[in-house]
């Protein structure tokens, strides 16, 4: 009863911390989930703290986001292969030149709450498509 009392505190002082912040305003109920879900993302490194965000996004009705998050916090959990096989698709993301093959190597590690990766794909498949344009251009 007590971790279920002091989640929902934390829960309750970070979406004040948030208000406070402005980073969130409590009159749209989607905006305020979806900026709570990218602060968290974006933000939190404690697995714990993620796995308890995406129990309450469960709870109130958020299941793809939910997901999203629980994936996220059970990333420092996974094995040293798992590991290594992310490692390895990061690096043949980051040498290809097709830029539709890198944004769905970004979108995978998004879906699996990867957004760092995912965001630095993103911007190199952008660089691709500039450079590629470039190369036409000439």
């Amino acid at each position: 009863m007590l971790p279920l009392i002091a989640g929902a505190a934390g829960i309750g002082l970070l979406g004040y911390g948030l208000k406070k912040a402005g980073v969130v305003s409590f009159g749209a109920e989607d905006s305020t989930h979806d900026r709570i879900f990218n602060f968290v993302l974006q933000h939190e490194k404690d697995p714990s703290k993620i796995a308890l965000m995406g129990n309450a996004f469960a709870a109130a009705g958020k299941t793809n986001q939910a997901s999203i998050l629980m994936k996220r916090a059970a990333i420092p959990s996974m094995s040293k292969a798992q590991k290594a096989a992310r490692k390895a698709v990061t690096a043949k993301a980051f040498k290809s030149h097709n830029p539709v093959a890198v944004e769905k190597v970004a979108a995978a590690f998004e879906a699996e709450g990867c957004v760092g990766h995912a965001s630095n794909l993103r911007e190199y498949a952008t660089a691709l498509r500039q450079i590629i344009a470039t190369a036409a251009n000439k």
